[in-house]
């Protein structure tokens, strides 16, 4: 009984996802168009109908089912059959509406050029139906009949697609205007807490520098280390929080041509970092992410590679991209995926690319990161 349960619910599930639902509903469009067509056998203005053609007729009917996944190959197969039947004095009235519904959903889908393409067909057909009275007026009326009845389909698929863009459009203001609002909460954090310790570390470590009195000097350079840290560590929160205050789209932050200072700053911890290659011009995108993660990539190292780590930093910029390999000689081994990690993969993956992380080939710990220049 559960297992009975379960096929139901799956397929429960599978009808009505929109995509799936609506091709059931072409599908039933479709065999009921068939069904009139085929009790229309014997009948019609023109030549009537028979069997003889009702394979063709089958095939114009049945693309309804493939519209929405195959609008092009939906749109030429209908038109072109159902002008071939109008072309051989045949009209069946019901194979009209597969036309018409073709030709509004390869329109919804920015198909309208093609879908006006697929139209002539009809009205090459309509043009050619034997019964027509020969007079060139009365032809003329019947062509343009089905002309308005096409071109009519194509205005209605382009106005809904044109409300589509707008209701999308207007989803994507909201989720903008909802994202700032976050973002603009987020910054008045980290300037009410974070900001707010900052200030009070550099502080107290100027202050720290003045009670020294006869320290030794690695007292002295620790001590200032900690302040000339806590000052660029504010300078990071207020681009930080200027970059989160930015509008949507336009945000702003450090880049690869302030490395100097940041290596610099990782130096004076007593950390030794060779770098070597350099990163040229990149996207603003680019840069920013290519920043975050080699100075990840060095907190990290600060943190977990234990006493007289030394790290080697390489850029390698080419016509695919940046690469980016940060190697340090410390205790090495795997490391569990923290915040730091995900975020640095988080970063390259947004941008189409992608970051490793193991241990070194001499032991150690080793970060590689691959930021392409176009994303896809």
């Amino acid at each position: 009984m559960g297992s009975l349960q379960s096929r139901i619910d799956r397929v429960a599930d599978f009808v009505t996802r929109p995509s799936n639902f609506g091709t059931a509903v072409d599908a039933f469009i479709a065999v009921v168009l068939l069904g009139l067509n085929l009790a229309s056998v014997g009948e019609g203005p023109g030549r009537a109908v028979d069997w003889a053609i009702m394979p063709l007729i089958a095939v114009v009917c049945l693309v309804v089912p493939v519209r929405r996944w195959f609008p092009v190959i939906a749109v030429f197969v209908a038109c072109t059959g159902f002008g071939t039947l109008l072309a051989l004095g045949y009209l069946p009235s019901w194979a009209s509406v597969p036309v018409l519904m073709t030709l509004y959903s390869a329109t919804t889908m920015g198909e309208r050029w093609l879908a006006g393409t697929a139209l002539l067909a009809v009205l090459a057909g309509a043009a050619a139906w034997v019964p027509t009275d020969d007079r060139l007026v009365v032809r003329s009326i019947f062509v343009a009949t089905w002309a308005a009845l096409g071109i009519g389909a194509i205005l209605i698929g382009e106005v809904v697609r044109a409300r589509g863009r707008v209701v999308a459009e207007h989803a994507e203001r909201v989720a903008n205007a909802q994202l700032a609002a976050e973002r603009l909460r987020i910054a008045r954090e980290l300037h009410d807490v974070l900001g707010h310790s900052m200030t009070a570390i550099a502080v107290q470590s100027a202050a720290a520098l003045h009670l020294l009195g006869d320290a030794k000097p690695e007292v002295w350079q620790t001590v200032g280390a900690i302040r000339d840290t806590s000052v660029s560590a504010m300078s990071l929160v207020k681009s930080t929080i200027d970059t989160l205050q930015a509008p949507v789209g336009h945000e702003t932050g450090e880049s690869l041509s302030t490395l100097p200072q940041l290596l610099e700053a990782v130096r004076q911890t007593g950390l030794p970092v060779k770098a070597t290659g350099s990163a040229g011009e990149l996207p603003p995108e680019v840069d920013h992410a290519g920043y975050r993660i080699v100075q990840e990539s060095l907190t990290n190292v600060l943190r977990h590679a234990g006493p007289d780590v030394t790290v080697s930093l390489r850029l390698v910029r080419d016509e695919s991209g940046l690469d980016i390999e940060v190697i340090d000689d410390g205790e090495g081994g795997e490391a569990a995926e923290g915040r730091g990690l995900r975020g640095m993969r988080a970063r390259a993956e947004a941008l189409g690319g992608s970051l490793t992380t193991g241990p070194g080939d001499n032991g150690g710990f080793k970060v590689t990161a691959h930021l392409p220049v176009v994303q896809p």
